[in-house]
């Protein structure tokens, strides 16, 4: 059987990405990214994603997106591990690992993403629920 590891996310960025270097100088960027999940009878939930991007990607985020911004990434998940604050003990979440991220532009005026009417920058096409 073939394995797949894929993730698909259009949402918000939750704040500015931080952006640094590994040792080696790699470029890297950190970010969130929430999205609204609707639930039956309720007000919708927001989901949020943890990302990383290297290299080049890192470059584009870092020169290209802010809070608050409509992107579209793609990736895989990674597992890593992290100390929560006023803790010693080791925890392990998922983030996506950044294959791809474009910016949306909305069509909208809302405050808030409408994953139903989103356009991909350059015209690649529109994001459909």
């Amino acid at each position: 059987m073939q394995c797949l590891n894929k993730v698909v996310v259009a949402g918000n960025l939750g704040r500015d990405p931080e952006v640094g270097a590994t040792p080696k100088g790699m470029l890297v960027a950190k970010f969130s990214v929430a999205v609204d999940s609707p639930r039956p009878g309720g007000a919708p939930r927001t989901v949020w994603f943890q990302c990383l991007a290297l290299r080049d990607q890192a470059e584009f985020v870092k020169r290209s997106l802010n809070h608050g911004d409509p992107v579209y990434v793609e990736g895989s998940l990674e597992p890593y591990e992290y100390t929560a604050r006023g803790s010693k003990q080791r925890l392990q979440a998922f983030r996506i690992l950044v294959e791809r991220i474009r910016p949306l532009f909305r069509t909208d005026t809302g405050p808030r993403m409408n994953t139903n009417a989103l356009v991909m920058a350059g015209g690649a096409g529109y994001l459909e629920a």
